[in-house]
């Protein structure tokens, strides 16, 4: 998908948005001319973290079993011609009718908010387009183009949907061999994370999320401070990707906003680590996890509190590690 009209192509915008109409889910990435700030002590963030109501995404009755089939409880748009339900559209990379998130809920402001659960994203270096990062906020995973590399101009780019349909839609009958989900590293999902019993207890900012934390729960809504008119800290002020799930980790974690840093980019990633710790008012790190889709050429990472980065590497020692803006392990 080309980035100059991914979002206009894009599930979110082309099928839910264009046809319901909603918020973005998206928030901009960490870069720009942005002053930086030193640390000054903590801050105080958000931490509520909305849980979403699972049985909303979509719905399949028997009738529309019989006429259109079904995948995971998801009606399929692409075997009949028969609209999707109201209130649900047809997102083309998953050929299946799904809702928004949220839909009309009070937003504590005097407001309604709507809101879709996707992902726009890219796996390379960023030197064909604009940097995007933007993953599922939720513990789902994210259902992208068929086509879709990640690379050069090719981002993913799609809405998210739980693992369990990812699964069901590889044994689809009749097959849906257009159906291809990835993980926030670009990675397949193939038989999902591995099961978990418990959720464990976290940094409340940056909490766990996905696998035995749950795939609806909403990682939390930063509370926003003024910025500055000219330069000034990032300030994230929409929830942030829940990163890091793949075929070997049961846990993500939720990061502290959209943007990646990039392995190289060691001016940019300074920056980067610096408003995240301007935000927090404690240091922050790049959390690197592998294998990574083309991690020879390309490698990424998200940030993160040091202190979580650490309490997750430490979790998954095979797979995860902390590192700088040189890309060198923290001590």
């Amino acid at each position: 998908m080309n980035r100059a009209t991914v979002h206009a192509q894009s599930i979110l915008i082309a099928a839910l948005c264009g046809a319901l109409g909603c918020g973005s889910s998206h928030a901009g990435s960490p870069d720009g001319a942005l002053a930086d700030a030193g640390v000054d002590g903590p801050r105080d963030v958000g931490t509520h973290q909305a849980e979403l109501d699972a049985s909303r995404l979509g719905h399949c009755d028997p009738d529309e079993e019989a006429a259109c089939g079904c995948i995971d409880g998801f009606r399929r748009c692409d075997l009949c011609a028969d609209r999707c339900p109201t209130g649900s559209a047809c997102v083309t990379p998953a050929q299946v009718c799904r809702a928004q998130d949220i839909d009309g809920q009070p937003d504590g402001s005097g407001g309604l908010e709507f809101w879709i659960d996707g992902c726009d994203f890219f796996v390379d270096d960023g030197s064909g387009g604009r940097s995007l990062g933007t993953y599922c906020m939720t513990g789902k995973v994210c259902a992208v183009g068929v086509d879709d590399t990640g690379l050069g101009t090719d981002v993913f780019a799609g809405a998210c949907f739980p693992a369990s349909f990812c699964k069901a839609a590889a044994v689809a009958d009749p097959p849906a061999p257009q159906v291809r989900c990835v993980y926030s590293d670009g990675t397949p999902v193939v038989n999902g994370p591995p099961p978990g019993d418990t959720c464990p207890v976290g940094d409340p900012r940056e909490p766990f999320c996905g696998g035995a934390c749950g795939e609806y729960l909403r990682c939390p809504d930063p509370k926003p401070r003024p910025r500055a008119i000219v330069g000034g800290p990032y300030d994230p002020t929409e929830p942030a990707p829940c990163l890091g799930l793949s075929e070997t980790r049961n846990l993500g974690v939720c990061g502290y906003a959209p943007g990646r840093a990039i392995r190289g980019g060691d001016f940019g990633n300074g920056r980067a680590i610096a408003r995240c710790a301007d935000w927090y008012g404690e240091p922050c790190a790049i959390l690197v996890t592998h294998p990574q889709l083309d991690e020879a050429h390309f490698e990424q990472g998200y940030l993160l509190l040091a202190s979580v980065c650490r309490d997750y590497a430490a979790r998954f020692r095979d797979s995860a590690e902390c590192v700088g803006a040189d890309w060198s392990p923290l001590p």
